[in-house]
């Protein structure tokens, strides 16, 4: 949440997956905020998003990823848009490098 207002992120990447092996996955600032209002306010979020999107609180998405060397048009080709993700294999089980957003690539 915090990181969300400090950087007007519309969309975090969430590491579903074990830290050797990421699997990557977004979830959005009004699922967030939802969540929140839903009274989990006192609970940690980070250790609550599986539980909440089994429970239907929260949904995460998959994200599009590319390489750090891939052009703008190759990461926007598949963008679904959300936020890209790039990573060091262009996959979604790559080591997170950055997220790319619409405002971006304007």
């Amino acid at each position: 949440r915090q990181t969300m207002l400090e950087n007007s992120f519309s969309f975090l990447p969430v590491n579903c997956g074990p830290e050797a092996v990421p699997s990557w996955k977004l979830v959005s600032d009004l699922d967030v905020a939802r969540y929140l209002r839903a009274g989990a306010r006192n609970l940690r979020l980070v250790d609550t998003l599986l539980h909440a999107q089994e429970s239907g609180g929260i949904k995460l998405r998959a994200p599009s990823c590319c390489k750090p060397e891939d052009s703008a048009s190759i990461a926007l080709k598949d963008s679904k848009e959300l936020p890209i993700l790039v990573t060091d294999s262009g996959t979604t089980a790559g080591r997170l490098l950055g997220i790319v957003t619409t405002f971006d690539l304007l």
